[in-house]
């Protein structure tokens, strides 16, 4: 079955206490993020396609029928005070 894919740019969230109280770069932040997410359930994962310090663009998989899978990357990405856009 293919998977889905989406490149995402990942970004510091201004408005955001985790993010205010976050030491880390937006990058490290957004990868901690996504590593909980693929952690999160089989079949995900993402692909780093540049990585600098107040931006990571990735690609992210998982299975169709992950229901899931955006709603929690949302959390994720909530918790540690960074936002996603998609990449066209």
């Amino acid at each position: 079955m293919d998977k889905t894919k989406v490149k995402y740019r990942f970004t510091r969230v201004n408005n955001s206490v985790a993010a205010f109280q976050s030491s880390n770069r937006a990058s490290t932040d957004a990868l901690t993020a996504l590593l909980r997410w693929k952690a999160g359930s089989a079949g995900r994962d993402f692909v780093k396609l540049v990585d600098e310090d107040d931006y990571i663009d990735v690609e992210v998989t998982c299975d169709p029928n992950d229901k899931g899978a955006g709603e929690q990357l949302e959390m994720e990405s909530d918790k540690v005070g960074v936002e996603r856009n998609v990449l066209t």
